[in-house]
């Protein structure tokens, strides 16, 4: 594989070196010796050895690029110039470098290399490339500046020369060196330019000699494969002589290629017939073509059909009227027939005949800004629509013209026809007289600083009662940051005020309930810490809080066991968008005890939405806790007591099952047997009829034993399983499964996790549990129309879950089913026994989901 790669490497006049940045050491491979005419040892082995072959020429501008390169300011460096061979004659080469290591603060600290014997394409290029005469007659400046500081990486001669500079004078300078712009306004634009990646407009610019002169000026930014932006390429064009002729730019073909590679934007040139003559690989990949393709084609077989007219009279346009370029929108057809829409800037590159006239195309592809304005159009509709249902009215102000528009609703409030001509005159009569002054006082305030317009004032339309508005807008400003339009919405809020209103009298009511309730009102201002208790909480605290000089006192007579559970409360109630908050705590009274109280309060907060006051009220539930706290008691003495009546009550049923089956059951079979063998007797001495009568009584006597049988053995099932017994609850619940498919016909899955299987359960739980399922299942069967069913248990948490699942016609709410619907009140009893709970999830036509959850017992 090495053998192959070295020979193609010889084929294709190419070689590889690398260098180390620390040690300066330079290791060049045979092959690109050889290419040049050098052995191993013929050459100092240092950059600047390498660089000692470089054209004179050459130096300067390769010096650049690999500087460029090594700052981290470009992806990769690529130089194209003229090395010396052994003989003394120069080969054109085309040398591409790369740093494949870097180290701490991202210096450089290794790079490796291929260069490419492109002589012929030089000289070739030299003859009869078009590029070095299409950019000595361009009429751009061009332009490369860092993303990091703003500094000149590259500028073309052109560009040097509008401004007065040379070339050398302006690299790794500051870019405010050439633009005339105030420093914050720079600064917007350079924000804008990486905002946006393109920015277009005419900039002031400054010469050497510090006069100045307009620019029309294109700037984008230039990203690497990775999508991180590297550089800034400027476009700019000195308008001031626009009836002249501009100063011929010229540019390398190496620094134009870098451009027209790495542009973030189509390039294209072209005869004035519009035949392809180059573009560049983003040109290529918008339109879905190959270069070589694409070199085949006119122009005019890319433009949509209904935009070639309007093309074909711009190109005409610039090509008769000398104008420098034209800027335009129109479609283009992508390979694929997709409409591709660009905005394209064409300028003509003037030859000294009609043949070596070129037209410059720089094509961006707007087809996401177009759906983005036809998305916005939308969500202005959609705002538009919004703002009709919220009843807000929307108007504007146009600085210029004093221009005034109001929406229908805005137009409605003030009582204003809808063809009528809307002034500041006819809108400051409607506003009451006494918010005159304010209005004007808020709007001059918005136009003069730009800040929001926020204003409550009444309006009175004519014939109408007054009503209280509420407009907030905001200042549009243009690129100067000059306030050219004041727009913004209006809401009615009368409403609100009267709403208001009756809060105060709510409010008053509440200090009248204060002396009257058992109790304790409170009010705290969380911003100041005043508070205020009511009157009752001396008689019930001991002391007069009031007397406390900040709500820290409350804090300290909080229990230590409740204290940071209680803050906590409180902030998270504070920190979030609550309006009320609750707790329970103990609270140390003046005599040292503590009571219990339940603590509720409302929490008021300022336009921010930032907590400013709470008012609530502490009930002392003392004694309520005292008797909870003995009725639980009790509660878990009768379930105690219960689960032991349950448990005696499931062995006696035990009991009697296994007496019904084995005392019982044994004896109707014995009867059975005896009525079989009676049945079976000869009867060869009497009469055939009465033959007859006495096998039909055998008969019915064997029926009615069977039936007995049979009644006995269901009876002792249904008081206790025997597979409960003999096979454990997951045994018995298949079994039950099994049986409720056989006789209902319904799909019945039971699935049991491994620790629930293997589970010992009690016989109070087994038993509960297997009855539970029983009933859920065979009310599924007899009332909910299911097709399916399917029964979960399995054990975590420290419980026993059971869920049951059918797919039939559901049931109606809680509210809506009359108690004892389905046997669910005695489930709830048997769940209950346990400790357990039951929650229901059904909706009318989506099946019903029970699930109970029963503590885990330790199988006693």
């Amino acid at each position: 594989m090495e053998t192959r790669l070295a020979a193609i490497l010889r084929a294709t006049g190419t070689g590889t070196w690398e260098w180390t940045i620390a040690t300066g050491h330079l290791q060049l491979d045979d092959e690109w010796l050889a290419v040049l005419g050098y052995g191993p040892g013929d050459l100092d082995t240092t950059l600047d050895g390498l660089f000692s072959l470089v054209h004179p020429d050459d130096q300067p501008r390769m010096r650049r690029r690999l500087q460029a390169h090594l700052d981290g300011l470009t992806p990769e460096c690529e130089c194209v110039g003229r090395l010396r061979r052994r003989d003394g004659t120069y080969q054109w080469r085309r040398e591409r470098c790369v740093v494949v290591e870097r180290g701490p603060g991202n210096t450089p600290r290794r790079i490796v290399g291929l260069g490419t014997n492109i002589t012929d394409l030089g000289q070739a290029g030299e003859r009869a490339h078009p590029w070095e005469h299409v950019f000595d007659q361009t009429q751009f400046g061009l332009s490369v500046t860092s993303v990091a500081d703003d500094t000149f990486i590259a500028v073309n001669n052109a560009y040097a020369r509008m401004h007065g500079y040379a070339v050398e004078e302006l690299l790794g300078r500051h870019l405010s060196v050439t633009c005339e712009l105030p420093a914050d306004a720079l600064s917007d634009l350079i924000r804008r330019i990486n905002e946006t990646g393109h920015v277009v407009g005419e900039y002031p610019h400054r010469r050497k000699d510090g006069t100045t002169f307009p620019t029309l000026h294109e700037i984008a930014v230039v990203r690497d494969a990775q999508g991180t932006p590297v550089s800034r390429v400027g476009f700019v064009i000195d308008v001031s002589a626009r009836d002249a002729a501009v100063a011929a730019l010229r540019q390398s073909e190496e620094r134009f290629r870098a451009v027209y590679r790495n542009a973030p934007m189509g390039i294209a040139i072209g005869d004035i017939d519009g035949q392809f003559q180059e573009a560049n690989p983003v040109l290529c990949s918008m339109l879905g073509y190959a270069e070589d393709e694409l070199r085949t084609r006119l122009f005019r077989d890319l433009i949509h059909p209904d935009d070639y007219d309007p093309e074909r009279r711009r190109v005409n346009q610039v090509l008769a009227s000398g104008m420098p370029s034209e800027l335009f929108e129109m479609r283009l057809v992508h390979r694929s027939g997709a409409v591709v829409w660009a905005q394209i800037g064409l300028s003509v590159i003037r030859g000294a005949t009609p043949a070596s006239t070129h037209l410059l195309a720089l094509v961006e592809d707007i087809t996401a800004r177009r759906a983005a304005e036809g998305a916005m159009r939308q969500r202005e509709a959609e705002l538009r629509t919004a703002l009709e249902a919220a009843d807000a009215g929307t108007f504007a102000f146009d600085m210029a013209t004093g221009a005034i528009h109001f929406s229908a609703r805005c137009r409605e409030l003030y009582g204003f026809a809808p063809d009528e001509v809307i002034t500041a005159d006819k809108v400051t009569t409607c506003t009451h007289p006494d918010d005159r002054r304010l209005v004007a006082d808020r709007f001059d305030a918005t136009v003069r600083t730009g800040a929001d317009y926020d204003a409550e004032y009444r309006v009175v339309a004519p014939g109408r009662m007054p009503r209280w508005m509420h407009a907030r807008g905001r200042a549009i400003r243009d690129g100067s940051g000059a306030v050219t339009q004041v727009v913004g919405v209006k809401l009615d809020v009368t409403e609100q005020k009267l709403t208001f209103s009756r809060i105060e009298a709510s409010e008053e009511r509440f200090r009248l309930v204060a002396r009257a309730t058992r109790d304790v009102l409170w009010d705290w201002n969380v911003l100041t810490g005043d508070h205020w208790w009511s009157p009752n909480a001396v008689e019930l605290f001991g002391y007069d809080p009031n007397a406390e000089p900040d709500i820290d006192a409350w804090r300290s007579r909080l229990h230590p066991d409740d204290r940071s559970r209680v803050e906590a409360l409180l902030l998270g109630a504070f920190a979030s968008s609550v309006e009320t908050w609750d707790g329970e705590y103990r609270f140390r009274l003046a005599d040292g005890t503590y009571g219990e109280f339940l603590d509720r309060g409302h929490v008021v907060r300022d336009a921010a939405g930032e907590a400013v006051r709470m008012i609530g009220a502490m009930t002392d539930v003392t004694e309520l806790k005292r008797a909870h706290r003995s009725l639980m008691a009790a509660h878990e003495r009768l379930q105690a007591a219960s689960r032991d009546v349950h448990l005696t009550e499931s062995r006696e049923r035990a009991a009697l099952a296994r007496e019904l089956h084995d005392e019982f059951g044994q004896l109707l079979t014995a009867a059975k047997l005896s009525a079989s063998s009676l049945r079976a007797m000869p009867l060869d001495g009497l009469p055939a009829e009465r033959r007859q009568q006495h096998d039909e009584k055998a008969a019915s006597l064997c029926d009615v034993l069977d039936m007995a049988l049979h009644g006995v053995r269901n009876v002792a099932t249904q008081l206790r399983p025997p597979a409960l017994d003999q096979l454990g609850l997951a045994r018995a619940l298949e079994g039950l499964a099994a049986q409720i498919e056989r006789h209902a016909g319904l799909t019945c899955t039971i699935s049991i996790d491994k620790a629930t299987r293997a589970r010992v359960f009690g016989p109070v739980e087994g038993a509960a549990i297997y009855r539970i399922v029983q009933e859920l299942v065979n009310n599924v069967a007899r009332h909910a129309a299911a097709t399916t069913v399917r029964v979960d248990l399995t054990t975590a948490d420290g419980h026993v879950h059971l869920v049951v699942t059918d797919d039939g016609r559901g049931m109606p709410p809680d509210e809506a089913r009359p108690a004892g619907t389905l046997g669910l009140k005695g489930l709830r009893e048997r769940a209950e026994l346990l400790g357990g709970r039951v929650a229901i999830h059904s909706r009318p036509g989506a099946g019903t989901t029970v699930h109970v959850t029963i503590p885990a017992g330790d199988g006693a």
